[in-house]
């Protein structure tokens, strides 16, 4: 699998979009909505972050975000401009979301965790601690980030039409930079009785009428995508998620579960390591100023009372540095062994899904040949009870024809023995199972007399039940002979 950086889109079809939904989008929040949607899991707003944040509005221009008209009455009035009444706000489970059709379709863009956050930061020190310790107030936004989303703007424009571009938001103070894009489905119908050309919502006839033909829409987007916006950003053509509904087991969806884990370890590992170095090339600044202000105090470029009160200064803040550098490290360090106990299990991980692969393999193999015994038996079984009535209505063979199949299953099925000869011979296969998976102890024991054939250590059990027939047959019953003759 390659590990070039690529782009990333994902897209879904939505009946509305409800006011809450509108304020996440544009960051109608206030440092207490920050608080109350940081408590869920597996979510972390950076407040600190929340000043790079922006959109880009009509004709391109990049402006404060949630300074656009919010997006649930820009969704209202672009579908009253096309005649088409808005779908109420319901939730996916509702009965009442299945009479209606798509009039929302939300877009996100993002892609390489690295390349992204280099568009958006540059080389500025980012702390990405999701705990609330992290002080980001300084951090700029950089050009970039800005040029990637307004070529992306101007791509979906063309494509879909601005008019039909309601939100168009760029979050940086999440884990990775990413865009939200907001339209409504518009495509253009030619009325039959007039020959009119007008515009018409249909998610269907944008985005495909069957999963097929959506597959290869995506594909077709994706392949778009990069070629007019991503390829100018060092991001390659992303692959589509393709959601099948495969059941794994219990092992596989550990193996994957881990693959998923340990790149967003590695990646948190990047990041601190990344942050570390620029807190130490701070720290590093603040010595030479101080070892600078010194040379100035010797030089009397400044009095004693400014060389203390400057360098007092710094040193508070090679202190403050210093004290995170510390924690930062020690964090690295919790994260490096994170990564070496989830490589460890990983690599269990996948031992385990060969072997159990490996497993299912041999259980196949055992119940194919299972089966043919099965059938083997069941067809000798039927050969058998049609022989025995097909031999009841022939005479007697004479006593030379016999003689020629004299010490073969053949003459047991003519006498009347054949059942003692397979109870026998069965007894001793079982009897050899025992011997197999019994453990054997030295000393003490007599040994047997018996001259039944043993199956050898290297013997084939199919082979060695073809012996010990062959001995059940020369060495029936006697009782066997005192049998009736068939007439």
């Amino acid at each position: 699998m390659s590990n070039e950086p690529k782009g990333a889109m994902h897209f879904e079809g939505r009946k509305s979009i409800g006011a809450m939904e509108a304020a996440e989008n544009q960051r109608r929040w206030d440092e207490k909505h920050y608080q109350t949607v940081n408590k869920k899991p597996l979510h972390w707003y950076d407040i600190t972050r929340a000043h790079l944040n922006f959109e880009v509005a009509k004709g391109g221009i990049i402006q404060k975000i949630g300074t656009s008209k919010p997006v649930e009455e820009r969704f209202k009035e672009r579908l009253e401009e096309l005649g088409v009444k808005p779908n109420p706000e319901v939730k996916k489970n509702d009965p009442a979301a299945a009479k209606m059709s798509n009039q929302i379709v939300e877009f996100v863009f993002s892609g390489d965790h690295e390349v992204m956050n280099m568009m958006a930061f540059g080389n500025q020190a980012v702390d990405f601690e999701r705990d609330g310790t992290a002080d980001n107030s300084h951090v700029q936004r950089m050009n970039e980030i800005e040029q990637w989303a307004i070529d992306l703007y101007d791509w979906m424009a063309k494509k879909y039409g601005e008019e039909n571009i309601i939100g168009f938001d760029v979050h940086l103070d999440e884990t990775t930079a990413h865009c939200h894009a907001t339209i409504i489905p518009v495509v253009m119908r030619t009325e039959k009785k007039t020959g009119r050309e007008r515009p018409v919502v249909s998610y269907k006839g944008l985005f495909g009428k069957d999963k097929a033909t959506g597959q290869e829409i995506m594909k077709q987007l994706h392949t778009e995508l990069y070629e007019q916006v991503n390829s100018q950003y060092g991001l390659m053509r992303g692959d589509p998620v393709e959601i099948s509904g495969a059941q794994h087991k219990d092992k596989v969806q550990m193996y994957y579960q881990l693959k998923r884990e340990l790149p967003e370890l590695e990646n948190r590992a990047i990041e601190l390591r990344i942050f570390i170095g620029k807190l130490e090339l701070q720290y590093n600044g603040l010595s030479h100023q101080i070892e600078s202000l010194k040379q100035d105090l010797e030089n009397k470029k400044i009095t004693l009372d400014e060389y203390e009160e400057r360098t007092s200064e710094l040193m508070k803040q090679k202190i403050a540095l210093g004290d995170k550098i510390r924690d930062r490290k020690s964090r690295l360090m919790q994260c490096e062994n994170q990564i070496a106990s989830l490589r460890q299990r990983q690599a269990n991980a996948e031992v385990a899904v060969r072997q159990a692969a490996n497993n299912v393999e041999r259980m196949k193999e055992a119940q194919l040949g299972n089966s043919v015994m099965m059938v083997k038996g069941a067809i000798f079984d039927e050969l058998l009870s049609g022989l025995r009535t097909f031999l009841e209505n022939m005479p007697k063979p004479t006593a030379y024809a016999l003689q020629s199949v004299q010490g073969t299953i053949v003459e047991d099925l003519f006498d009347g023995s054949l059942g003692d000869v397979i109870s026998s011979a069965a007894g001793m296969v079982a009897a050899a199972i025992g011997d197999a998976t019994t453990p054997m102890y030295s000393g003490g024991g007599a040994s047997s007399s018996d001259d039944k054939p043993k199956k050898d250590d290297d013997e084939d059990w199919w082979r060695y039940a073809h012996r010990a027939a062959r001995y059940a047959s020369r060495n029936k019953l006697s009782k066997s002979a005192t049998r009736s003759p068939r007439r």
